[in-house]
């Protein structure tokens, strides 16, 4: 049985193909990666601003404040005091808040990620 060559240009062209494939899948998921953090920043600006404004709809600061003014109130009325505390506290803004950050620290972790993916292959060619 004859045993097939394959043409010496060959090789250079899979691996030029691949290297190309390599840039491009490194280029698209650079631009969905700044696309996401400028996502993320907007969310995080927004839900601050919404947990800003629930803490002053809720008069949390109100309960806070009564601490420093008046400590014998809190070690009178400290079940009280916490209870009050706890229902005023505005866990939805909160939650929000740091859902955005936590989505604002993977969308830059893979932006680093992509970019050095990007440096690297641009010295390759």
């Amino acid at each position: 049985m004859d045993k097939l060559k394959p043409p010496k240009e060959l090789r250079g062209k899979i691996l030029f193909s691949i290297n190309k494939e390599e840039t491009r899948r490194a280029k698209v998921y650079f631009f969905v990666s700044i696309t996401t953090t400028l996502a993320s920043v907007f969310g995080l600006i927004f839900s601050v601003r919404y947990m800003i404004q629930s803490f002053y709809q809720s008069s949390f600061g109100s309960f806070i404040s009564l601490i420093f003014s008046d400590p014998n109130i809190m070690v009178s009325y400290w079940k009280e005091l916490s209870m009050s505390l706890l229902e005023t506290l505005p866990i939805l803004g909160i939650t929000i808040s740091l859902i955005a950050v936590g989505a604002l620290l993977v969308s830059i972790r893979t932006l680093v990620k992509n970019t050095r993916g990007i440096s690297l292959l641009s010295f390759n060619n």
